[in-house]
């Protein structure tokens, strides 16, 4: 027992020491890596779904201007395909609005956004302008936007 010194401890305990420190930096790096992953499908699907919203939404104006301008309510196909890319915009924003951090202030602006572009859509078109109605468009798809770019957003949801 007295042939090993404290050198023959120490060359003993370096490796030993190195492989424990490389396995807890691998096991760092790993959840660093899943991490970011998440997050980059995460922001992935929302601007695939934005997108697929401003689409839909200009979709459905286009709809509505149709049925205002030709007066036709009574067309059975068109009223059909409104209502259908209707319930598409709608079911599109729920997917988004369940993505989103709901006490953040710019979840608020997209919902207010949603509500005007839904009530314009229902409107007649004669009472507001069409640049009025893709501006709100336009506002919805800036503030995503904006969601989207925000890194501590984001990193809060996909803890």
């Amino acid at each position: 027992m007295n042939d090993i010194t404290w050198l023959d401890v120490f060359k003993m305990l370096v490796p030993i020491t190195v492989v424990i420190i490389a396995g807890f930096l691998a096991l760092l790096r790993m959840r660093e890596n899943v991490r970011l992953d998440a997050k980059l499908k995460w922001k992935e699907e929302f601007r695939n779904r934005i997108i697929e919203f401003t689409n839909t939404a200009m979709n459905l104006e286009d709809k509505a201007f149709w049925l205002d301008v030709n007066n036709e309510e009574n067309n059975v196909k068109e009223s059909k395909i409104y209502i259908d890319v209707s319930h598409k915009l709608h079911t599109i924003y729920f997917a988004i609005e369940m993505m989103l951090d709901l006490e953040d202030f710019r979840t608020e602006v997209l919902r207010a956004n949603y509500r005007l572009i839904i009530d314009q859509a229902y409107e007649e078109v004669s009472k507001i302008g069409k640049e009025e109605k893709e501006n709100n468009i336009d506002e919805f798809y800036e503030t995503a936007k904006e969601i989207y770019d925000d890194s501590k957003y984001i990193n809060y949801l996909v803890r």
